[in-house]
């Protein structure tokens, strides 16, 4: 069984991911595009990334959906499944696509919001078309339950320490 906090990403599912992202960035006018773990784990840019620190990004944005996850729960709401920061040049839209991604465009303030929230619920079936398959590849490869057993003693015979 796959741990539920982790995410393998296979070079196929990220090639679907990334070009479900660039799709996105033409068609919506905006600068960058994100799939993020809920854990803060970059799993697809899109975009003229390097002139972003995406890690850090990546971390803010997990904390920030985190936060407002407890906002949620505080006023008896499962979570929020849309942030929204508004800047004086650029805005970031957040949306939780399922249990474990994070879609997160950041736009400038010549791109239409409502354009921005219209091209995003065009992809989010086919993210998570390819996220379910995603799943069903992770377990079909998953650890062999031999391995399971194995323990730190067995592993310190196996190089004589």
């Amino acid at each position: 069984m796959i741990n539920n906090t982790d995410i393998i990403l296979y070079d196929e599912e990220y090639q679907k991911f990334k070009a479900i992202l660039d799709d996105f960035l033409q068609k919506s006018g905006s600068k960058y595009a994100f799939l993020l773990s809920k854990s803060g784990q970059v799993l697809v840019e899109s975009g003229n990334t390097n002139i972003l620190d995406v890690t850090s990004l990546a971390s803010l944005i997990a904390g920030a959906v985190s936060a407002t996850t407890g906002l949620a729960t505080i006023i008896d709401e499962e979570e929020f499944s849309v942030l929204f920061h508004e800047g004086k040049q650029n805005n970031i839209y957040i949306s939780i696509l399922n249990e474990k991604i994070i879609f997160v465009v950041i736009f400038s303030k010549t791109t239409s919001l409502g354009l921005v929230r219209l091209k995003m619920k065009s992809i989010v079936s086919p993210i998570q078309e390819v996220y379910d398959n995603l799943l069903k590849k992770m377990e079909s490869h998953s650890t062999p339950k031999f391995l399971e057993n194995i323990t730190d003693e067995d592993i310190d015979n196996l190089f004589d320490f």
